[in-house]
């Protein structure tokens, strides 16, 4: 199982993700409300994954992304967000995110984002 931060500005919505996540055997690390702290709190404890919501203060989602990618090539980004238009999910993973997941989050296709990455 693998452990994950999860970054979102709304506190409900890293509630549910946290649970989803958790639901689903994983260990969640840590939970950060911005980017920079996402980006802060990678640095530190490394996790398998990190959840990454688009829309987010100090340094969004895109942003956050390529700076963790530049402490970590090989990191394991998953994008989450309510925006599904298709140029934010081209971005996404142009950017380097391995996964685009739509919210609400749906737990099968959680895993699924999960068992497609290789920790």
């Amino acid at each position: 199982m693998a452990n994950i931060l999860i970054a979102d500005n709304s506190n409900i919505l890293r509630a549910i993700a946290k649970s989803t996540f958790t639901q689903l055997g994983h260990t969640i690390v840590a939970e950060a409300k911005d980017g920079l702290e996402a980006y802060e709190m990678y640095q530190s404890l490394k996790p398998d994954i990190a959840i990454l919501d688009v829309v987010m203060q100090n340094l969004s989602g895109i942003e956050t992304l390529s700076k963790i990618l530049e402490f970590d090539q090989n990191a394991n980004i998953i994008m989450l967000s309510a925006v599904t238009q298709n140029n934010i999910i081209e971005k996404s993973m142009l950017h380097g995110a391995k996964d685009y997941l739509a919210k609400p989050l749906n737990a099968k296709l959680a895993q699924k984002a999960i068992e497609n990455l290789t920790l």
